[in-house]
């Protein structure tokens, strides 16, 4: 890789010196290669290894963005149509100069064509911006952006005009009709949908295509499945076991969350609707925040075979009213359990070694914790109620064990055997008279 050393073509490129330019173009000058690696951008671009070369890099963009952050639009435009001409390829990925400012930066046709036209746009949400240039009202913008091919594809051709619709923008809706009449080859598109209901109509319940429509899902490592979404309108869901010839074993950070991330309203609604939720024996990791706030949820299984509950993975799940903790789990994460204020009886199993911070905090039903000898490591506040008058009895430890002392420490009620009692029963009035922690027979697991 050739030395930067200043290259006088890229300062003079940069600073838009058209006489500077001219001189050094007509003695043969050209942009150093270091100075082409940084600001082009190409998929089978090798990375570097030699750190000299990457500090250079880094350097020449640093130059590079700053600069035309600062550059009046007219001048902005000059210097990246020069760089342009001298690069075999599209200049780096735009968002690397304003990320996410990107669309408020964008103001006239002329800043956008020149965006489009010298740089690489791969990666830039381009129905996003669409999408605000619809809010904004701006049909010149989003002319641009039909015109450079960017709504290709029918269903988010259809999507956003149904967008522009709702938004009650009707210059922007009408732009995009026209594009739609203009373009489109509607009786190939409804072929092809009337195939797609008909693969739909005929695959099996189970088939790889049915299940499509159900759920999101990826490859692990090992090449097992991770459900990353549900998709369905059912209030009762039962995850497959498999989907085509590979296994389900992981349920993905905010599967089921109603506001993970890309998740519609319409699919949020549902999320918060599901009553229980069965998961198959072959799930063995469930993922940060997987059920969280699933208000509606009453009952979930745990798989055996599942080492770790992870922080905030059934959190603010209202509804949830048991839970049965597998003997497999070894750590509970902090707040896994945090405002579930339905759930009256937990039962830690022997095997677990770490609870963590908040764990069953705001649980305002709880009457009773059994934390096994096998814990070791317990976070802060598991039981805290805030201002709430704590429905706890008290926590069952082993004596002498961790649990026990942290109890101590903390001033928790704590007590080496569980009663179980009927409700307004006299079994019930001797363990409230002598402080005895109890809980209903029909709240136990």
């Amino acid at each position: 890789m050739a030395e930067y050393a200043e290259d006088r073509l890229f300062t003079a490129l940069l600073h838009n010196d058209e006489r500077a330019v001219k001189e050094l173009k007509g003695a043969g000058v050209r942009l150093s290669d270091i100075v082409v690696y940084s600001l082009t951008a190409y998929k089978d671009k090798k990375p570097l290894e030699n750190k000299d070369d990457m500090e250079t890099v880094s350097q020449i963009l640093y130059t590079f963005c700053v600069k035309m952050q600062k550059a009046e639009e007219e001048s902005f435009i000059e210097t990246a149509r020069r760089f342009r001409e001298e690069l075999d390829a599209p200049m780096l990925y735009f968002k690397s100069i304003f990320g996410s400012n990107v669309p408020k930066y964008i103001k006239s046709t002329s800043l956008l064509k020149c965006i489009i036209d010298c740089f690489d746009t791969s990666q830039i949400n381009k129905k996003k911006l669409m999408e605000y240039f619809i809010d904004s009202d701006r049909t010149d913008l989003l002319k641009v952006c039909l015109d450079s091919g960017w709504l290709s594809q029918p269903k988010k051709r259809d999507e956003l005009i149904g967008y522009a619709n709702a938004k009650e923008r009707p210059e922007c809706t009408t732009l995009l009709l026209d594009f739609k009449n203009r373009t489109a080859d509607l009786e190939k598109e409804r072929i092809k949908e009337e195939k797609k209901e008909q693969r739909s109509l005929n695959a099996a319940p189970d088939s790889v295509t049915a299940l499509k429509e159900l759920w999101s899902f990826k490859k692990r490592e090992d090449g097992t499945l991770s459900i990353t979404g549900y998709k369905g309108l059912r209030t009762e869901v039962v995850v497959p076991e498999r989907i085509g010839k590979n296994i389900v074993t992981a349920i993905d950070d905010s599967a089921f969350c109603p506001f993970a991330r890309r998740v519609t309203a319409e699919a949020a609604k549902v999320r918060e609707a599901i009553t229980s939720i069965t998961l198959p024996d072959t799930v063995n990791a469930i993922g940060v925040g997987a059920f969280w706030n699933c208000k509606s949820l009453e009952s979930v299984n745990i798989p055996e075979g599942v080492e770790r509950i992870r922080e905030n993975a059934f959190a603010e799940c209202h509804c949830l009213k048991k839970i049965v903790i597998p003997q497999t789990v070894r750590a509970i994460d902090r707040r896994a359990f945090y405002f579930c204020d339905s759930l009256k009886f937990i039962d830690v199993p022997e095997g677990v070694e770490t609870l963590g911070d908040a764990v069953f905090a705001h649980c305002h039903e709880l009457m009773a914790v059994v934390i096994p000898k096998s814990v070791k490591n317990i976070g802060h506040h598991i039981v805290d109620m805030g201002n709430k008058e704590p429905k706890l009895t008290g926590i069952i430890v082993s004596e002498g064990s961790f649990a026990e002392k942290y109890c101590e420490r903390c001033g928790i009620h704590y007590d080496h055997r569980l009663t179980e009692v009927e409700m307004g029963s006299n079994s019930e009035e001797y363990c409230r008279k002598n402080n005895k922690p109890f809980i209903y027979r029909d709240d136990s697991v």
